[in-house]
């Protein structure tokens, strides 16, 4: 084996990263399309909603499919992310959002996460979280990256073109990394079907995963109710479209310094220590947000909740962890879902709280306490664990 494979591999799969980023900018698109159509901001998050189910969904499809037959059979589908974008650029009625946008991009988007996550731990074995938060922190660079891409694209170009080079860039990213990802040799033996998977059985009967996976729902709820409506929050305020989108860029950059943290502090302290420093922060930082009425102030709020956000580099890790490698891919998409439902409601619950009381307390609120209720529940995990 070549000693530059392994670092090919997290290099790849970071890159397969980058695209998945894409997952946090639909915000910037909000503010033209309800332009044009006059649609509300509630039936807008619904695409949002509709997208993250099937993301959801598909985390258990790709684990599946990565345990039977690798990466390789997996990752083409996210080719799909891309084509749904510029199938996005179409629209002229709200079903068609909802299937472009919410199902074809989803299934691609919801295609890359599990196998790029999973070679990088098999790879690294001895450092699965910081692997893992290297990796991950692709996220924050796509967020990075393509929040204010897209604003640009919009401001220059239209938001329909936007979605056309947004998904010729995700084409062009990912078919060097379906041509090169792949498992080490030992370190990949391929599974049965899920079904027939003991070990994924005998994890999915302990009521740990299941405690895990209630807080994970919580904390994600929260954390993506404010990347999604903190752009159309910050226009609010009277700022800017492109500066406003600047705060999803600071919210990356930092988050990204975040997935790498927190994965090295989990492989030193553990998973409950770091994942209740991160809920409990994030808890805190939402309640700021609301206090936040300057550039500046937003600003320093959106650095804060991005660095919290960082928990997010922990599916992985928090699955071989506590059940170990065997059946990453399953146990990794299943435990993927949660991210999937908080992300599903929690924009939505935003929408439709503005569009009946016209400001974003409420929803933002509840996401604090979401947060905190997330935090309790790691708490748990000792107790639960010796059951």
């Amino acid at each position: 084996m070549n000693g530059k494979t392994p670092y090919i591999m997290l290099a790849s799969s970071f890159l397969a990263m980058v695209v998945v980023g894409a997952v946090y900018i639909y915000g910037a698109f909000f503010s033209p399309i309800e332009a044009e159509y006059g649609w509300s901001r509630g039936s807008i998050s619904i695409a949002h909603s509709i997208f993250m189910a099937v993301y959801a969904s598909m985390q258990i499809v790709a684990g599946t499919l990565y345990d039977a037959r690798g990466p390789k059979a997996t990752l083409p589908l996210g080719f799909l992310a891309g084509i749904g974008f510029m199938l996005c650029s179409t629209i002229s009625s709200l079903w068609q959002l909802y299937l472009f946008y919410g199902i074809v991009t989803a299934v691609g988007m919801g295609a890359i996460y599990v196998p790029s996550t999973s070679v990088a731990m098999k790879w690294f074995p001895q450092r699965k979280g910081l692997a893992t938060g290297i990796v991950v922190a692709g996220l924050s660079v796509g967020m990075l990256i393509l929040a204010p891409l897209a604003k640009l694209f919009i401001e220059a170009y239209g938001w329909r073109l936007a979605f056309t080079f947004l998904g010729a860039i995700f084409i062009a990213a990912l078919t060097p990394v379906a041509l090169l990802l792949k498992n080490p040799e030992g370190g990949g033996s391929l599974k049965s079907a899920f079904l027939r998977d003991e070990e994924a059985r005998v994890a999915l009967r302990d009521k740990l995963f299941w405690l895990i996976y209630l807080a994970f729902i919580l904390g994600s709820l929260s954390a993506v109710m404010v990347i999604i409506h903190v752009v159309p929050y910050a226009e609010g305020l009277g700022i800017p479209a492109v500066a406003a989108a600047l705060t999803v860029s600071l919210i990356g950059i930092s988050n990204l310094i975040g997935r790498v943290v927190m994965g090295a502090m989990l492989d030193r302290v553990g998973v409950k220590a770091t994942l209740t420093l991160c809920f409990v922060a994030q808890a805190i930082c939402i309640w700021a947000l609301l206090e936040a009425k300057t550039l500046l102030a937003l600003y320093a709020v959106a650095v804060a909740f991005g660095f919290s956000y960082g928990w997010v580099a922990l599916y992985a890790p928090t699955v071989g962890n506590f059940f170990g490698m065997k059946s990453v891919g399953s146990l990794l998409g299943v435990l993927g879902t949660s991210y999937g439902l908080g992300a599903m409601l929690g924009p939505s619950i935003a929408g439709v709280a503005f569009d009946a009381t016209k400001s974003y307390l409420t929803p933002f609120t509840l996401g604090a306490l979401m947060s905190l209720l997330s935090a309790f529940l790691v708490l748990l995990i000792k107790a639960a664990r010796r059951s």
